[in-house]
């Protein structure tokens, strides 16, 4: 089952110091580095005041767990000047917050398919909140009305839920990695996000191996899931400057590295619509989004042909984008797009006229 108050601060960030304590026994914290260790707050943070608070009222009933255990506050809590710092000692023999942990925990009344439902569905980002929402309240069965494209069959899909819980309460996870033209390799990641594109799902995070942020693993790629069993491997806080919400703003799809590990170039590309049925598809489903397409010359009966003009970083998935559209388009500049689209283009006239 899944908790609806892991979403609240109060209960995340406890449930965090309950693991940051067990994990580093016999050493100390300050209430700015706990925030710290957390999520990143700093004392310059406008949140920090109303956060370390909350944190305060945490450690107080830390405090009082000990107590009711029969061990001294004091092995929780020490003085430093006029400073405390707080954590577990080298030996304790109970679990502190445990009770307050699950007393907190209102199980949901949906299982993990209907959670996965929900994930699925809301990944489409076309169903808006109020049509889920009827007099009597949330509808159970979108489905009687409204269909979206999904692949049930999707390999690890059921590994979705648990990575979202992964995601959410900072955990360092472990897993094999099978690409299709490699070995298998062991990955020890940080989890940070979670990504639908052609209904296929992938994870960002940090690959603490190879020291290197946002990198990505297809779920089907993915088996032997598991948090992490080396305790000495803390989790990597995501960067400030990394933000999920604008990360894709200037690729199709997920890949912003060429195969090589260079970063994919941005180019102005022009494209000219060689049906209109065609061109009008493009304008109401463009292919880039946030003002990065615009439309150059509307559609011309008289010489059939309009001209269409995306700012994006060329990758794979653009590439399969635009071949999707057949004799439709033409890629006219810049002259390395069209390049990269006459070579595709005579390996599949080579294949076919074999």
């Amino acid at each position: 089952m899944f908790e609806r108050s892991n979403t609240s601060f109060t209960f995340r960030i406890a449930g965090f110091m309950a693991k940051h304590f067990e994990r580093h026994k016999g050493t100390r914290f300050s209430v700015s580095e706990i925030l710290y260790s957390f999520d990143g707050t700093s004392r310059k943070d406008k949140a920090y005041k109303s956060k370390s608070t909350a944190v305060r009222k945490l450690l107080k009933i830390f405090e009082e767990d000990f107590k009711a255990n029969n061990c001294p506050p004091e092995k929780f809590h020490v003085k430093k000047g006029k400073s405390a710092l707080y954590g577990y000692p080298s030996e304790i023999g109970f679990h502190p917050m445990e009770k307050w942990l699950k007393g907190k925990s209102k199980p949901l009344k949906r299982d993990r398919d209907e959670f996965l439902k929900d994930l699925i569905l809301s990944s489409s980002g076309l169903l808006p909140d109020c049509m889920l929402e009827t007099r009597k309240g949330i509808l159970r069965n979108p489905s009687y009305y409204i269909s979206f494209e999904q692949n049930e069959c999707y390999k690890n899909r059921d590994m979705i839920a648990d990575l979202f819980n992964y995601i959410e309460e900072k955990t360092v996870i472990e897993f094999q990695f099978t690409p299709y033209d490699a070995p298998a390799r062991k990955v020890i990641l940080s989890p940070y996000f979670l990504k639908e594109y052609n209904q296929r799902w992938f994870l960002f995070g940090y690959e603490h191996d190879k020291k290197k942020y946002n990198k990505s693993f297809p779920l089907d790629r993915i088996s032997n899931l598991i948090p992490t069993e080396d305790s000495e491997i803390e989790y990597r806080r995501k960067p400030k400057d990394i933000d999920y919400t604008t990360y894709f703003d200037d690729i199709v799809g997920v890949t912003h590295e060429l195969n090589n590990g260079k970063m994919n170039p941005e180019w102005n590309i022009m494209i000219k619509t060689r049906d209109k049925k065609v061109h009008g598809l493009i304008m109401s489903k463009p292919l880039m989004n946030k003002g990065r397409q615009k439309e150059i010359q509307a559609w011309n009966n008289n010489e059939h042909y309009g001209l269409i003009e995306i700012d994006a970083c060329w990758n794979i998935e653009l590439m399969a984008k635009l071949l999707h559209y057949s004799d439709g388009i033409q890629v006219i500049s810049p002259n390395e797009a069209v390049d990269i689209m006459r070579n595709k283009i005579n390996i599949l006239c080579r294949l076919y006229n074999e």
